[in-house]
């Protein structure tokens, strides 16, 4: 079912009702002068009533990466095309725990400036940023996001080439929160920071990277109590995230490849704590099954029956599981990127999708925003219209911001 908008939204939504915080930490000054930023703001703009919990943070976001702008390739055009469009609500950036995290004995200990330059140039467009709060790196690099100075008092887990710590271990568990509690406490007052994923496991998903379909790895993972403990892990996290009554949005997400606590466990659990739900992946199979009334996901978790239960009770994202692919002339940069971009197929029936079962959050990444707005970026003649217009419709119920839209389009 496609959802069209007939009438432009005039804000990204306010942001969350405010919670009692036990921080003490201000707010780092990252927002220019001007307005206040245009999405999702504590304080802002009147409530969007066209989606589903109008009090809490939506619209559509830009995943812009680990780098701040000015270092990442595809950077200048997001500057020039993306960061003051007016269907762009705002940046999503990932924030490593080990490049900020210097160590006790370190002085200053946390590197906040590379955090800031991740977010300055949405500010300066007076827009926001959700950050992505990741305790290890992704899968072919996970030990490595973690501080160099914690890992070796860390248990980990070998399987290939791929070293993983042990997350429910208690030098693991016990650095991670005390990292969040302190990251969260710095950045919960920003203005420009709408809502922070807190990774639970790898990266910033609920995950335990090589375990679903790799019996060997498995194994390994048993012998560490995989079975009994990550679970208990996964619910312990969401109640420390909870116990942090934060006045910025905190999500946790749930994975749609392992459902392992599954994804009905995770946003029960999620909505009991008022804290947000949804996953990375959604690929064009899941729009299939839902346009053909089967269960979506990959898992059997069918998310897109727990979106409809849980509309309203607690704001939704997805991301989608990899840059999208509208056909020839679009192409990954590796093979496998090139397999995962063919999953996920062409934008319009993820997007139709997902509104049709109130997402209110969408992370998209930067490639599919270049190939509706940059002239130059590969595809977009044959593309962009149907982008331009996929990307206006969903702006058109889930928030717009202010700005100009790019020349060209």
């Amino acid at each position: 079912m496609l959802l069209v908008a007939t009438v432009i939204a005039t804000g990204c939504g306010s942001g969350p009702t405010p919670g009692t915080s036990t921080a003490a930490t201000a707010a780092t000054a990252t927002t220019a002068s001007g307005p206040t930023p245009a999405c999702t703001a504590p304080g802002g703009h009147t409530p969007n009533a066209k989606v589903a919990d109008s009090a809490a943070p939506h619209g559509l976001y830009v995943l812009s990466g680990a780098l701040p702008l000015a270092q990442s390739t595809l950077g200048p055009s997001i500057q020039q095309y993306l960061v003051n469009n007016p269907d762009v609500c705002g940046g999503s950036v990932f924030v490593n725990w080990g490049r900020v995290d210097n160590g006790p004995n370190s002085n200053p200990r946390y590197n906040w400036a590379q955090v800031d330059d991740l977010i300055t140039p949405w500010a300066q467009a007076h827009k926001t940023v959700s950050i992505q709060l990741g305790g290890t790196g992704y899968s072919g690099n996970v030990l490595a996001g973690v501080p160099s100075w914690l890992q070796p008092q860390l248990q980990t887990v070998t399987c290939g080439s791929e070293i993983t710590p042990v997350y429910w271990q208690s030098a693991y568990e016990t650095n991670w929160q005390s990292f969040v509690t302190t990251f969260v406490q710095h950045y919960e007052n920003n203005p420009n920071v709408t809502y922070i994923h807190v990774g639970v496991g790898t990266g910033a998903q609920t995950l335990v990277v090589g375990v679903k379909n790799a019996p060997a790895c498995l194994s390994k993972w048993d012998a560490a109590g995989y079975e009994g403990q990550w679970p208990t892990y996964v619910t312990q996290m969401i109640s420390f995230v909870t116990s942090l009554h934060a006045p910025v949005q905190l999500n946790v997400s749930f994975n749609d490849y392992a459902n392992f606590p599954t994804a009905d466990q995770i946003a029960a659990a999620d909505a009991a704590a008022g804290i947000g739900f949804g996953f990375s992946g959604l690929q064009s199979s899941d729009a299939a099954a839902y346009a053909a009334h089967q269960a979506c996901g990959q898992t059997g978790a069918n998310w897109c029956e727990l979106y409809d239960q849980y509309a309203g009770r607690m704001p939704m994202f997805v991301q989608t599981l990899q840059a999208s692919y509208p056909g020839p002339g679009v192409s990954g940069s590796t093979p496998d990127i090139q397999r995962q971009m063919e999953a996920t197929g062409p934008l319009q029936p993820l997007l139709s999708t997902a509104l049709a079962v109130h997402t209110q959050i969408f992370e998209l990444y930067a490639q599919d925003w270049l190939l509706a707005f940059d002239p130059s970026y590969p595809g977009y003649d044959q593309y962009h219209a149907v982008y331009v217009q996929a990307l206006g419709s969903a702006a058109n119920i889930v928030g717009t911001a202010g700005g100009t839209a790019p020349s060209g389009t």
